[in-house]
Formats: C-alpha cells, structure tokens, sequence
C-alpha cells in the first residue's frame, strides 16, 4: 500500500515548520555528545520493502554496551520487541531528553516525505527483529507489514511497554486492516491519522497521563 500524496505533502509542510526545532535538536546533539548526530538503520516497510530509517542519535556510541544490555533484557523478559528505560545507560544525557519528547523521531519525516513511511502505522522494525517475528509468529507477524510503517503508532499509545510481543502484533495488525478498509476513502484515512498524531503528541507533551481507548483506534471515530 503506498503512501498518498496528501501525506507526503503533509510531511513537507512539517519539515518547513519544524526545521527550526530540528536545527535546534541537533546542535544540542552535538555540543553534548558529538557525532554522528544521525542514527541510520535498514527496516522492514509495506510488503517486506527495506529501506533507511533515520533518526537522531541518542544513545552511547559503544556498540559491545548496547548489544549486553540488549541480550540481558531477551533473557529476563523473553520478548522479541522491547524498549530501554529512560535510565537505561545506552542513553545519552541529551538522549533521554530526545526519547521522552519524541523529538528522535522527527528526522523521519523525511522518510514520509520520499514515500517510505506514513504519518501513522505500526512501527517499522529493524530486519533481524522482524525475521525473529516471522520465525516465531508466521502470518500474524506479516499482518503488520501490510500497511506503511509510521512516524507514530498506536501499540505506543495503548501501551507497547505492557504487552506481549504476540498481543502487540494482534493490535498491529488490526490496525492494517482499520487502514486497509479506509483505503478507498483517502481523506477520511488521512483524518484518522491526523487525529491519531494529535492525541500522539498530546500523550507525549502530558507524559501518558492522556490515554486514548484501543477500540476507538481500531473502530475509527463514529
């Protein structure tokens, strides 16, 4: 399913906007940790596509660290998917900052802007994660990919740090198939993804405190 043009649009107008709070990001970035400012990985889009994802850095630049503190938190959770802690020392001091307001996730748009990305999906996954779900889960693992990634998700909404890896790709893949059916009507789809942003950001600016109900995501406004 490719990405409209409204929503390519959509990200340009925000790049524009935001470009001043990107400059900002990265100057931080840089005085506090240095380079690179960027983060780059190879993920899983719609349909199996790869493509770069970017972000900006906010953690250590010591690999050997990241990779035992990853392997730790497979063996004590027995998860797949997971996230670090804000306190988690692959941060940087300025990466806890980024990654509790988001703002690591703003490079992005220019993934939505070249097409590879929506403003709202399911998140796209990094390709050693997303084969380990497809080892372990088959067709529900697949369901996800049926729809662009996004800038933003709904599993973060409801609550990614509270669900199996199996009852979040059930929510995923729910979610493909609310966007799938809303295909052929590009502007109500695009309102319910615009609508989702907002209550994304709302959730962030008020640190979870704004909780939006899962069947209301799934169902689409009434």
């Amino acid at each position: 399913m490719k990405v409209p043009l409204l929503e390519r649009a959509f990200a340009l107008v925000m790049i524009a906007f935001l470009a001043p709070l990107m400059l900002f990001t990265a100057v931080v970035q840089w005085v506090t940790s240095g380079r690179p400012l960027f983060y780059t990985s190879k993920r899983l889009g719609c349909c199996g596509e790869v493509f770069t994802v970017y972000k900006f850095r906010s953690m250590i630049n010591d690999r050997k660290l990241i990779e035992r503190v990853i392997k730790s938190k497979n063996e004590r959770t027995g998860t797949v998917l997971h996230n670090f802690e804000l306190d988690s020392p692959v941060y940087t001091s300025w990466g806890r900052v980024m990654e509790a307001t988001q703002l690591v996730e703003l490079p992005q748009l220019f993934n939505v802007a070249r097409g590879e990305m929506s403003i709202v999906g399911n998140r796209p996954l990094p390709l050693s994660i997303s084969e380990a779900l497809k080892e372990r889960y088959g067709s529900l693992a697949y369901g996800r990919m049926a729809v662009a990634p996004g800038l933003a998700g709904v599993v973060q909404l409801i609550g990614k740090d509270t669900l199996t890896d199996e009852e979040r790709l059930i929510l995923e893949k729910k979610f493909a198939d609310r966007i799938l059916a809303l295909s052929h009507a590009p502007f109500i789809q695009f309102y319910f993804k615009i609508t989702i942003l907002i209550v994304t950001v709302i959730h962030v600016l008020t640190r979870g405190k704004f909780f939006l109900f899962s069947e209301w995501i799934l169902n689409g406004s009434r």
